[in-house]
């Protein structure tokens, strides 16, 4: 006859699944980048702070200071930078996305933030820090302590 019938229910349907698609890779896209700048920001940093104490670092290592102890050295100020600026931050966060949460109501779960996924998230960060921290750190202890001061004497 010539008619041509489409489905409201599908065509809404599909719309509604092809915009959460497209909101949940712009949400991981997202974060993606923010974990890249944050894992860049501790690389460099770490980096930094190790060219500038290369000297202290090869007395040590030839004075008989282990590895072990200068890995502890820059854990600790991996854990402070990742207090002071990480955790400060995220925390601040977790508290405006749960107040916007509170404001909003139960029907709206853009800003939906469980305790244990809030926990996890700061487990993570301390993890990602530590990691990617260290990394310039075991790069240089790789090297002999006859190596690092006759290399790195500035």
């Amino acid at each position: 006859m010539g008619y041509e019938v489409t489905d409201l229910y599908e065509m809404a349907r599909e719309d509604y699944i092809n915009q959460r698609r497209s909101d949940y890779s712009t949400r991981i896209t997202t974060l993606l980048i923010m974990l890249g700048g944050i894992i860049l920001f501790i690389y460099f940093v770490m980096k930094s702070s190790m060219i500038n104490r290369v000297k202290e670092i090869g007395i040590y290592r030839a004075i008989g200071a282990s590895k072990r102890d200068v890995y502890k050295i820059f854990l600790s100020e991996i854990l402070v930078y990742t207090t002071i600026a990480s955790i400060t931050g995220y925390l601040l966060m977790a508290y405006i996305v749960n107040s916007i949460e509170k404001q909003l109501g139960v029907f709206q779960s853009n800003f939906h933030l469980p305790f244990w996924l809030m926990i996890s998230g700061l487990l993570g960060i301390y993890l990602i820090n530590i990691i990617f921290g260290l990394l310039p750190v075991y790069g240089l202890l790789r090297k002999t302590p006859a190596e690092i001061l006759a290399k790195y004497d500035i």
